[in-house]
């Protein structure tokens, strides 16, 4: 038998549970089922999960609508396969995590820290990412179908061959980000901040660039098929291979 126990930031204790085998997946398991059957809320805000292993937990089964993750610690944390969808991390520090192959649909991560993570291949339809921090972070091939990325920090990231269909970028950072072979077909790049950026071989037909910098920006072989580029600033100097329509 094997005691687990979640604790919040400043020691004070959320949960304790003992079983065969124990994990901390299986302690907030535990403590979601406790709750739904006091009808109370799930509340791990502020929780310390820094350095936990959720690699493959299978959450696909849990209930996580109006559980509370809010500004819980999971820096360094491995989330590769776990469905997290409708949970609630606004605010929450997931720094250098591995998110590799996981599912976040319609998952709230407004103001959320995310530098240094890691989300290649994982998906994230219908999320809200406003005011986040990505600066730094690894998203490549991951899908971001319909995300709301409204004023986020993308500075430095990665989004090889990433898919951002119909996501909203308005007034977001990507100063020296990399962005070749993304999708972004159809997004909202409303006065966004481009500088510095290489978009190399990206797809942005019928995207929203009004009011948008791209000084110093790569856009060698970029589709900018039917895109709206309304007083953008220094665009047409630094597109000399794109494909416009």
């Amino acid at each position: 038998m094997e005691k687990v126990v979640i604790k919040k930031m400043n020691g004070d204790i959320i949960f304790s549970y003992i079983s065969k085998n124990n994990s901390m997946c299986k302690t907030i398991l535990k403590y979601i089922e406790v709750c739904k059957k006091k009808e109370s809320i799930a509340d791990f805000s502020y929780a310390d999960f820094i350095g936990v292993d959720f690699s493959n937990a299978d959450f696909s089964n849990a209930d996580f609508r109006w559980i509370d993750f809010s500004h819980a610690n999971f820096s360094y944390a491995d989330f590769k396969g776990v469905n997290f969808s409708h949970a609630d991390f606004r605010g929450v520090n997931f720094t250098n995590a591995d998110f590799g192959h996981a599912n976040f649909r319609r998952v709230y991560f407004s103001h959320a820290d995310f530098s240094y993570a890691d989300f290649s291949h994982a998906n994230f339809k219908w999320i809200d990412f406003s005011h986040a921090d990505f600066s730094h972070a690894y998203f490549s091939n991951a899908n971001f179908t319909n995300a709301d990325f409204s004023y986020a920090d993308f500075s430095h990231a990665n989004f090889s061959n990433a898919n951002f269909t119909n996501a909203d970028f308005s007034y977001a950072d990507f100063s020296h980000a990399y962005f070749s072979n993304a999708n972004f077909t159809n997004a909202d790049f409303s006065y966004a901040d481009f500088r510095w950026i290489d978009f190399s071989h990206a797809d942005f037909s019928y995207a929203d660039f009004k009011g948008v910098n791209f000084s110093y920006a790569d856009f060698k072989g970029v589709n900018f098929t039917n895109a709206d580029f309304s007083n953008t600033i220094n665009f047409l100097i630094n597109k000399p291979d794109a494909i416009h329509y």
